[in-house]
């Protein structure tokens, strides 16, 4: 696919920072908030960038990468939740494990409520998983990805109802991740794409109204990349491909609003705090994490595949 991914992930972050907006201020669209379908298009373009990755890298070398490119950002933005939810009554021995769970990631694994966020811990499985998924795509090609919304539709079917919203939002990428690597390994025509992705809408319009909206809106990815492309070759905005590359900071930086805005009782204040905040935590994370890079590699981590 011949495509600018950073202005399609430009066009991502804006619609995750609006869904959270509404998620966190004040929703007037209902079950029509579907900015979250952004962190698909990360996923999407993860699984695509790590298949060049690791045919260039060795094994060990790849995980080298990987980790030194998101634990420096996770480990900051987990200090900042820490202290945001850190209180004079917290007991010091909790505050400690609590520290020492988040910073490891184990929290999202035994007390997944209080884990720092979904979609920064998932990453982390991402990578760990990607040379087997890898390996799988390599042998069974698309079929692999049928397979796997076939085991998520199963597990939804037979455990949804005890599923927490984080675990849900991790099992339902799974498929959308995996999709990137085949598009990586085979060459697909905008025909073949579009084709594809009516037989998506087919599989699934049922998950939308039984199983889980966010596996339902993973199924349209492929098509509005297409679609994105369009709209971003006529934009042709500096701006949007600025917010593309660095959309792993402002997804990081997005996360302090939703610790900050709870301490607010007023809805106006609440969204001017929510533009403020978002304003200038991506500012010193997109700073921070270029002199963390700088020190880390002579190589600077190109900060677009998630």
């Amino acid at each position: 696919m011949n495509i600018n991914r950073n202005y399609i992930l430009g066009i991502a972050i804006i619609l995750v920072l609006i869904y959270h907006l509404f998620c966190w201020v004040y929703n007037p669209i209902g079950r029509f908030n579907i900015g979250f379908v952004g962190v698909d298009f990360f996923l999407f373009f993860s699984g695509f960038g790590l298949t060049f990755s690791l045919k260039n890298n060795s094994i060990k070398e790849f995980y080298k990468r990987r980790l030194r490119k998101i634990y420096p950002l996770y480990f900051i933005v987990s200090i900042f939740i820490i202290i945001l939810t850190t209180t004079q009554y917290t007991p010091i021995h909790k505050f400690i494990i609590n520290s020492l769970l988040q910073l490891t990631t184990i929290s999202y694994y035994i007390d997944v409520q209080n884990s720092i966020d979904w979609y920064l811990n998932s990453l982390f499985l991402f990578y760990l998983l990607f040379p087997i998924f890898y390996r799988l795509v390599l042998k069974y090609d698309i079929e692999f990805y049928f397979f796997l919304i076939f085991i998520c539709v199963s597990f939804y079917i037979f455990g949804y109802f005890s599923l927490h919203w984080k675990y849900d939002c991790f099992f339902a990428r799974i498929p959308i991740f995996c999709l990137g690597i085949v598009f990586a390994t085979q060459k697909f025509t905008k025909e073949a794409i579009y084709k594809f992705s009516r037989w998506n809408l087919i599989l699934a319009i049922p998950l939308y109204f039984y199983i889980s909206g966010f596996l339902f809106f993973s199924f349209f990815v492929p098509s509005l990349i297409l679609i994105f492309q369009k709209i971003s070759v006529k934009i042709k905005s500096s701006k949007l491909e600025f917010l593309g590359k660095h959309s792993l900071e402002i997804y990081c930086a997005n996360l302090i609003p939703w610790k900050v805005l709870p301490l607010v009782d007023s809805l106006t204040t609440k969204v001017y705090l929510y533009f403020i905040l978002q304003f200038v935590m991506s500012f010193f994370f997109i700073k921070t994490n270029k002199q963390i890079q700088k020190k880390l590699t002579k190589t600077p981590i190109i900060t677009s595949n998630h």
